[in-house]
């Protein structure tokens, strides 16, 4: 029998009104797993958001070079 949680994330800007979802399922396993997995999750996740973080600072970074250039 598997046990199965959703969580779902959702955000509307009130100024663009870009949406943004995100959707996590977990579906567990009668038996226990031993690698781990929902820390071997969690470290991928880390490593997307990190990588979001920095694409989006590099991007706030160069429009700055570029507004004070102009």
């Amino acid at each position: 029998m598997n046990n199965k949680i959703e969580k779902q994330l959702n955000f509307t800007c009130s100024h663009c009104f870009s949406t943004f979802q995100l959707l996590e399922i977990h579906e567990k396993e009668s038996q226990n797993c031993s690698q781990n997995c929902p820390t071997q999750w969690q470290t991928i996740l880390n490593q997307h958001y990190q990588d979001c973080i920095i694409l989006n600072l590099a991007q706030e970074q160069a429009n700055q070079e570029k507004e004070e250039h102009d």
